[in-house]
């Protein structure tokens, strides 16, 4: 295989920033991206006017999709670039850049100088304008200035009117008392997008830095969507999320209502937790790196902003000014300590029916970084497996919803603990070579029946998995279609001598072991449930320039066993699934989201009864959804092994989070639907 870690994973973009950069380092910058993509992507785009055209439109899409800042006159000044970025490559001209940085800058101040004014102007809502939540078109900018501010008047509007709908949820009460309700929250609402527009500007690295890292990032996603540069944040934020240990503070923040930044969750058995001082609650006021000389601010800038300040590996310690919630201010440095990452916690559970079953949720493929024979998932499972055994489980469910993947070498081992010996997949690289990665221990650890469920944010490694299974018939998968991503990548740094960021670049393309590919069609499952994600544009197939979907000539045969009684199993569960009410409501509620938020260009006039009509309506579907499944009955109960019991009996803490745990999967009818699979398996192959 390649060096060090091959990773398979779905990832959102994010970024964070640091000192300005000089033009000749940007110039540096893209000039080693391009020399990596050029040596080690899968299959290299040449730099031509092809390129140039895809670049351009994936940095303006990227740049405006949120903000919708800029204007005609501006996307006439940069059109020119348009055919041009292949040429500015190739003679190291990078002045280009600039206008980008500037003119985004200008619309920003802009805005926030025109949102200022209206604090002192009355607004209208009388319907003589109309609100649209279409998207809005990709070649559509404002016109001009005036254009753009009744833009963001309209927005304002809006804003207002959802505020005191969320406020109080009497149409009559609003209607007779919104003159001073409006009046009260206007500046509020005014000052909340102005710091919306702030965080762009007080982002570490500021505007400049934001312009090149977009650039940057859309050279690297014209070779295929899961090509990304990441700065050394995005980097440290990427190998935390796949880490099955983490240096870590041990705290969680959000944004609250208010625009600042709250404390959700502090990590039982982290410093945080063991110091004592930081509580659920309080409002992060100031950041301090003691390592780095660097202070955070916390007004006005995003969450994301401050995730990755507390995973930069360079600020090992921090100080904490905070706010309880009596108002004292305090303040505490504390110095990262190791703790098990809780996003990555595995952990086995029993489901009590007509016969015990084993519930193992995986949530990602994390693994050791800091070794290449590290430990991670797959031992994780290995030692809950042996603990679930001894509760004398008859089958086992492994739950594979929301995990976007991870690494191979964990994938692999855990395939290799269900199957005896044989490919597991095929691997595709540069220049058309091929390699069969196989499981070459004799036996299988867990030979009982397996059911996997999966939805369509399931991918890469999970894929890799829930295929390799139902090739070999070793588990019967069900759910929705998965997110449709195969291939791979690794993480290789722009230069060695100097910190220039880094690339995460596909080198490999994966195929099941039958030559057929996961890519863009996803793991269909055997028993399909409906899901509310169903026919919306959720998947790898739906991004720009994705990889297209082939198959590969099968190198090594492997033998497949196949399910006795898989097609009167299917069928049993499509009758219950379809005649059950709660995956009807479910279906129904899809339907209804698409109807009437997706499938339709939505519009009308900006008035308090319609917006009020609109978002009642919206908030209806959710409310609905609460109300349905809380009255709803299960017929399986779920319960800890042993050793959880154990382990957790001196912990308050972990009680209370174990016994929602418990609550969430007894009631979840996915896992039931899968509980009862299991129950037909064995009662057809007694």
């Amino acid at each position: 295989m390649n060096r060090i870690f091959t990773f398979l994973f779905i990832i959102f973009s994010s970024f964070s920033f640091s000192q300005e950069e000089e033009p000749i380092f940007f110039c540096q910058q893209i000039e080693k991206l391009n020399q990596i993509i050029a040596q080690e992507h899968f299959s290299p785009k040449p730099i031509d006017d092809s390129l140039s055209v895809g670049v351009y439109t994936l940095f303006l899409k990227n740049l405006n999709e949120q903000y919708w800042f800029f204007h005609k006159e501006d996307m006439e000044l940069f059109e020119k670039d348009k055919f041009q970025l292949d040429t500015y490559f190739l003679e190291k001209n990078c002045t280009f850049i600039n206008p980008y940085i500037s003119i985004y800058s200008k619309r920003i101040t802009q805005t926030i100088a025109y949102l200022e004014t209206l604090k002192n102007e009355p607004l209208h809502y009388q319907g003589t304008d109309t609100i649209n939540f279409s998207d809005r078109p990709k070649e559509r900018y404002f016109k001009d200035l005036k254009d753009s501010q009744k833009s963001w008047n309209k927005k304002v509007r809006f804003k207002i009117l959802s505020k005191l709908i969320e406020e109080d949820t009497l149409l009559s009460t609003l209607e007779t008392n919104f003159i001073k309700l409006e009046s009260d929250l206007k500046d509020k609402v005014i000052n909340d997008q102005i710091c919306l527009l702030n965080e762009i500007l007080n982002q570490e690295g500021g505007v400049d830095r934001f312009i090149k890292e977009t650039f940057l990032n859309a050279i690297a996603n014209y070779q295929d969507p899961n090509t990304q540069f990441f700065n050394s944040s995005d980097k440290d934020y990427f190998d935390t999320s796949l880490s099955a240990n983490q240096l870590s503070f041990g705290v969680y923040s959000d944004k609250n209502k208010s625009g600042e930044i709250e404390i959700i969750y502090i990590a039982p058995g982290s410093v945080a937790h063991k110091d004592g001082t930081l509580e659920e609650g309080d409002i992060i006021k100031n950041l301090f790196s003691v390592s780095t000389q660097y202070n955070l601010d916390t007004f006005c800038i995003s969450n994301n902003d401050i995730a990755y300040f507390l995973n930069d590996s360079k600020n090992k310690q921090v100080a904490f000014k905070i706010k309880k919630k009596d108002g004292a201010i305090k303040e505490v440095q504390l110095t990262k300590g190791l703790i098990k990452s809780p996003e990555n916690l595995t952990r086995g559970y029993v489901i009590k029916g007509a016969k015990n079953m084993g519930y193992i949720n995986i949530p990602s493929f994390y693994t050791d970084l800091e070794s290449p024979n590290g430990l991670g998932v797959a031992n994780d499972v290995a030692k809950e497996l042996y603990k679930l055994e001894k509760e004398n489980i008859s089958g086992l469910i492994i739950d594979l919803r929301f995990n976007g993947g991870g690494s191979i070498k964990e994938v692999a081992d855990l395939t290799g603990m269900f199957i005896n010996r044989g490919p597991i997949s095929i691997f595709k690289g540069r220049n058309n070579e091929t390699f069969t990665y196989k499981d070459n221990t004799k036996g299988a650890l867990f030979t009982k029946p397996i059911v996997i469920i999966m939805n369509a944010f399931s991918a890469s490694a999970s894929e890799f998995f829930a295929a390799a299974m139902q090739d070999y018939g070793r588990a019967i998968v069900v759910g929705a279609p998965s997110f449709g991503k195969a291939s791979s990548q690794v993480i290789l740094p722009l230069s060695h001598a100097v910190n220039m960021g880094y690339c995460k670049i596909t080198i490999q393309r994966f195929y099941r072991i039958n030559g057929n590919t996961n890519q863009t069609t996803g793991v269909i499952p055997d028993v399909i449930f409906p899901s509310l994600y169903d026919d919306i544009e959720v998947r790898e197939k739906y991004l720009d320039y994705v990889l297209p979907n082939d198959t590969i000539a099968v190198a090594v045969p492997y033998k497949k066993s196949q399910i006795k009684w898989l097609d009167d199993i299917v069928k049993n569960s499509n009758e219950r699934v379809s005649n059950n009410v709660h995956f009807n409501f479910i279906k129904q509620t899809n339907q209804r989201i698409r109807k009437e938020y997706f499938d339709i260009d939505r519009g009308y006039p900006l008035t308090l009864k319609n917006v009020y009509e609109d978002i009642t309506n919206y908030n209806s579907i959710w409310s609905q959804m609460n109300t349905h499944f809380e009255n709803k009955n299960t017929h399986i109960e779920a319960a800890n092994t042993k050793a959880v019991e154990a382990l957790i009996q001196y912990n308050e803490d972990e009680k209370t989070v174990n016994r929602d745990i418990l609550k969430n999967i007894a009631e979840d009818i996915f896992i039931e639907e899968a509980f009862t699979i299991l129950i037909d398996y064995l009662n057809y192959n007694r």
